[in-house]
């Protein structure tokens, strides 16, 4: 194919932002007070979330669990979701959902105050 084949869509240069109802890439939440005491807590329960040098992780699961919890979704849909997140970068399904439940209860007790 060659570069002046015009059936291709154009691209946008990289430095393009995301739409703002883009469901990914967003920044993680401001951390504030509620996410110093939720990622301390992580922290005090030796909750290590893999690929996650900056916390946007860790910050985006407690978000979700807090916006599911708002709309009064199921526990186990928001257990089944935030295990997904969390247990990406593992291969062992039993750590995973307990990582899940730390961070679920974590979230719930600082974060979604």
């Amino acid at each position: 194919m060659s570069s002046s084949d015009s059936s291709l869509p154009a691209t946008a240069p990289q430095d393009t932002p995301a739409p703002s109802n883009f469901p990914g890439g967003a920044a993680p939440a401001p951390q504030g007070s509620k996410g110093a005491a939720y990622l301390a807590e992580l922290k005090r329960q030796n909750v290590t979330i893999p690929n996650d040098p900056d916390n946007s992780i860790a910050l985006s699961s407690a978000e979700f669990v807090c916006s599911e919890r708002a709309k009064k979704s199921p526990a186990s849909q928001i257990k089944t979701f935030v295990t997904a997140i969390v247990g990406s970068g593992t291969t062992d399904p039993t750590a995973a959902a307990a990582t899940a439940d730390k961070v679920i209860a974590a979230a719930s007790s600082t974060y979604c105050k």
